[in-house]
């Protein structure tokens, strides 16, 4: 598929004109919503409703400083409660970022963050994030991705790869790629990170999968009562998970009787 072009943004961006940033070709958006445990970044609410006044796609990322599995499940908490009240509107993926300032502030706790650690930190949130109904992505770059995540997180989530420059030397699957850090955006003052999308994402997908789960359980409920009504009343019900008009009538027929 052709790319898409988008950008990601924090509060270090400062006030953006939504409309010209729209009107510049800019289709998606990846906002940070906040890091640490608790802690929303300043800009989050004006960017989220200014990109989605303009109807540009959204996404979000969060800055990881967990030192524990459970601090990084209390991070995508406080996230998730942080983006709630625009759930219908995130289209893109919510990203787990952890990084290098990430494994010094560890360092500064006394952890010592290595492949296994990094990894499982990454595992916690986006499960939680997963449960929560959001898309779940990890961001990471060239670098990061080789000394400190395992390939089965690689190849479990969708990646957003960061690597500046003409050319992309990632090789493994990913669905974005952040190819510079010194972009320009008219309705951005100043540098602003670019980046290309290789996904498509759809509306409310994770509402969607959840829906088909549901009417799948509905259909199996329905096909053991009309197993039932065939086996004790010696009907002829087609065994279709479908509540029609012969499984309604019958239904009522018998709940009569009774």
């Amino acid at each position: 598929m052709t790319a898409i072009k988008g950008i990601d943004v924090s509060k270090h961006n400062g006030k953006i004109n939504w409309s010209k940033v729209k009107d510049s070709g800019i289709k998606f958006v990846i906002i940070r919503a906040g890091y640490g445990s608790n802690t929303i970044d300043e800009r989050f609410e004006e960017y989220i409703r200014g990109a989605i006044k303009e109807k540009i796609d959204v996404g979000i990322y969060w800055f990881s400083y967990a030192t524990n599995e459970e601090k990084a499940k209390l991070e995508a908490k406080k996230c998730m409660e942080v983006i709630k009240p625009y759930k219908e509107h995130i289209i893109y993926p919510v990203f787990y970022d952890f990084e290098y300032d990430s494994v010094r502030y560890a360092k500064k706790q006394g952890v010592s963050i290595n492949k296994t650690k990094a990894t499982n930190f990454a595992y916690a949130f986006l499960k939680e994030i997963k449960k929560g109904g959001y898309k779940p992505g990890l961001y990471t770059n060239l670098d990061f991705s080789k000394n400190y995540f395992f390939k089965s997180i690689l190849r479990d989530y969708d990646v957003w790869i960061a690597q500046y420059g003409s050319r992309l030397y990632y090789k493994d699957p990913h669905v974005m790629w952040q190819y510079s850090e010194s972009g320009r955006v008219n309705g951005i003052i100043g540098n602003v990170d670019m980046n290309y999308c290789y996904k498509k994402y759809n509306k409310n997908e994770s509402s969607r999968n959840e829906n088909k789960k549901e009417d799948s359980s509905k259909e199996t409920l329905i096909k053991e009562l009309q197993k039932a009504l065939n086996k004790s009343y010696n009907l002829n019900l087609d065994v279709d998970g479908s509540f029609g008009p012969k499984t309604k009538a019958a239904c009522t027929k018998y709940k009569t009787r009774e």
